[in-house]
């Protein structure tokens, strides 16, 4: 079994068995890693103060070694990692196993607060207070998130399109991953000083998500849960960012990516076991949420 070997460096935009280095703009470049399982991969890179690094893995793993091994961190199936080091560089190995796929970006701070972050929304890691801190933070890969991240690594599109394409993609990437973490924020720490109403609005989403195939309507959820209608619908918008319908729909939609994604049911069936008793109503809220149909989701995962 042989080992392919390729530097993260700014210089490199190449391409080496089934890893490839994209460097789309002045401060954004891209890395895609697909390897076979017969030649995983082996790369050398440095985590430093010209980009913030972003790891996403949506099958397999990554594995991350510092200091000469002394210091070794695994990036799992449906994880992302956000890494920057503010002061100096940082050396890493990355070990990438066959039949993986991983996709890491690399964009500079000035490229990210232009993109995403006005004055009073900046993260944690560009505030003054933390910029000469070295930054970690992993999250889940969401069900959209984790789609285009497998959308960028597939690259379904000519070759005189490519740079335009992951652009776009990377600009889609990002700003899944900034939503996710804003919602994850909101649900640690709640715009709700009653903590026994936000305890009510918790058991209300676990009792969507235990009974989504017969929901429950909005009335009949304040009554199960003990709220009237009005405290659990406003409570429910301020503590999941999202309404109660729009929640159940979306929780619908990931239960029913997953059984596609196993291979547990045909399209039609997943429809049913999440609770649509119209096919054409689950296949158009699926395509409104991923971007694509459930016959294109399973097809984009045979590739």
């Amino acid at each position: 079994m042989q080992t392919s070997l390729i530097r993260l460096t700014e210089e490199n935009n190449n391409e080496i068995g089934n890893a490839r280095y994209h460097d789309l703009e002045p401060g954004l470049s891209l890395l895609t890693a697909t390897p076979p399982s017969s030649s995983p991969l082996r790369l050398q890179g440095e985590l430093s103060p010209v980009r913030v690094q972003f790891y996403l893995c949506t099958q397999g793993e990554a594995r991350f070694s510092f200091m000469g091994g002394r210091y070794q961190r695994s990036l799992p199936e449906g994880q992302a990692y956000l890494l920057y080091q503010p002061r100096e560089s940082l050396p890493f190995d990355l070990e990438i196993p066959g039949d993986s796929r991983v996709m890491a970006i690399f964009i500079s701070l000035q490229t990210l607060h232009q993109w995403f972050f006005g004055e009073s929304d900046i993260p944690d890691f560009l505030t003054d207070r933390q910029n000469s801190q070295q930054s970690f933070s992993e999250s889940r890969l969401g069900a959209a998130l984790r789609i285009a991240v497998d959308q960028g690594l597939s690259l379904p599109v000519a070759e005189s399109l490519q740079r335009l394409y992951l652009r776009g993609k990377v600009m889609e990437i990002l700003s899944l991953y900034f939503q996710q973490e804003r919602e994850a924020a909101k649900d640690a720490c709640p715009f709700l000083h009653d903590e026994e109403q936000a305890a009510k609005i918790r058991q209300a989403r676990r009792y969507l998500e235990a009974h989504m195939t017969e929901a429950p309507t909005l009335p009949e959820l304040a009554r199960i849960v003990g709220l009237n209608e009005y405290h659990l619908k406003v409570g429910f918008k301020n503590l999941y960012a999202t309404t109660v319908h729009r929640y159940l729909t979306d929780y619908r939609l990931e239960q029913a990516r997953k059984l596609l994604l196993e291979g547990r049911c045909r399209v039609n069936e997943a429809s049913d076991r999440v609770g649509y008793a119209n096919p054409s109503h689950f296949i158009g809220a699926f395509k409104k949420k991923f971007g694509i149909t459930p016959k294109q989701y399973l097809q984009m995962q045979k590739e």
